[in-house]
């Protein structure tokens, strides 16, 4: 049990998550099934009040953009991508291509789809807005939660 790392668990509609928090960042939130070893005691700190409210506001088309301090702990290329992410508007969506290019490179569509599968902060880091050229693409949560991401977020064409 890592003891420098707080717990929190939260009931979305898209089940059951866990966030993360390390000293003032959240570094975690994925679905409680995703977390692997033995959590440390669940507590309630500020921050993760505000991430249950922000989540909140999120699935009930209040909230477009997560104000939450992360950090996600991945370095190089997929460090860039993920945070270039969240400049991706809700509502809209980029492929692995278009975001490889904004990142100066054009060609590491793989790289961008292969950082998009080890986001440890889902839906916060919108990976989900990143679409492959022609279909809609994966997503490390499954195409079912990706479809519901779209729909709440009202994007077409998938």
């Amino acid at each position: 049990m890592n003891t420098d790392i707080l717990s929190y668990r939260l009931s979305t509609p898209l089940g059951e998550f866990v966030a993360l928090q390390k000293e003032e960042y959240i570094t975690g939130f994925l679905p409680s099934n995703y977390i692997k070893g033995e959590l440390s005691k669940e507590v309630v700190t500020p921050l993760f009040k505000e991430l249950h409210a922000q989540m909140d506001a999120y699935f009930l088309h209040r909230l477009k953009r997560f104000d939450l301090p992360l950090w996600h702990g991945v370095r190089g290329f997929s460090g860039q991508v993920l945070d270039y992410l969240s400049q991706i508007e809700y509502g809209d969506s980029l492929s692995y291509g278009e975001v490889a290019a904004k990142l100066g490179a054009p060609m590491a569509f793989r790289a961008v789809g292969n950082a998009c599968s080890k986001n440890p902060i889902c839906i916060i880091i919108p990976c989900h807005r990143v679409v492959a050229k022609s279909h809609i693409g994966g997503y490390a949560l499954g195409l079912e939660v990706k479809h519901k991401l779209f729909a709440l977020e009202g994007i077409r064409g998938f």
